[in-house]
């Protein structure tokens, strides 16, 4: 897969996961941070080694839904972490985007 069809799937996969973190945050629950840990661990195995910076971001993400499994946790404090991630996830995509051109 060339570099277009691969930043292409990112971002099909990347509002996959953001629609299901919606979700998530909708109705939290440790059940629902568990299953989005899972699947931030399956999106960030798909990814090509070179796309290392979304990466981290999938890192960062990643926190934000631990926070959801501890007993005491700030909704609003997780859904900022993720939305920090996701603009960072569309950054790090963007500049993937602009070396190609």
């Amino acid at each position: 897969m060339d570099d277009e069809g691969a930043i292409s799937e990112i971002k099909r996969r990347a509002d996959r996961l953001q629609k299901l973190a919606a979700e998530a945050f909708d109705w939290p629950s440790k059940e629902a941070a568990n299953r989005m840990l899972g699947e931030c661990r399956a999106f960030e195995r798909g990814l090509p080694q070179k796309f290392g910076n979304v990466t981290s971001q999938i890192t960062y993400l990643m926190e934000a839904f631990r926070m959801m499994t501890k007993a005491s946790f700030s909704i609003s404090d997780a859904r900022n972490a993720a939305r920090t991630a996701f603009a960072r996830i569309d950054n790090a995509l963007g500049i993937h985007e602009r070396a190609k051109s």
